[in-house]
């Protein structure tokens, strides 16, 4: 029963995020939220066009954090890029979505930091 009640907890944590960026496999952006385009300050045709390595700084160290422990409720501390160039440090919460019980795509949840 507490992994069912974490679970609960962890995706109501989740949605109250405003911010999320989608990703597959080959690192290109899928999906995105509103306020997400709006803190990075990209166009809808421009987030279309990039990839995660272009707008995280620091994305080996979370890939390799991530693949040590994919399954554990893991948060991070990363860094991305917004159009202008500003570096904004956020947490991330990777979620990963299956199909056919292989990783699909990662929604990425991250919230700045305090």
């Amino acid at each position: 029963m507490p992994d069912r009640l974490d679970d609960i907890y962890t995706s109501l944590k989740r949605g109250s995020q405003k911010y999320m960026v989608e990703i597959d496999m080959d690192g290109r952006i899928i999906g995105y939220s509103a306020d997400a385009l709006g803190l990075l300050g990209y166009t809808k045709a421009e987030m279309e066009e990039l990839t995660v390595f272009d707008l995280v700084t620091d994305l080996e160290l979370l890939m390799e954090s991530f693949e040590k422990r994919p399954k554990a409720k893991q948060e991070y501390d990363i860094t991305i890029i917004a159009k202008s160039g500003k570096k904004i440090p956020v947490k991330v919460n990777p979620e990963v979505i299956l199909k056919n019980k292989e990783i699909d795509t990662i929604k990425c949840h991250f919230r700045l930091k305090s």
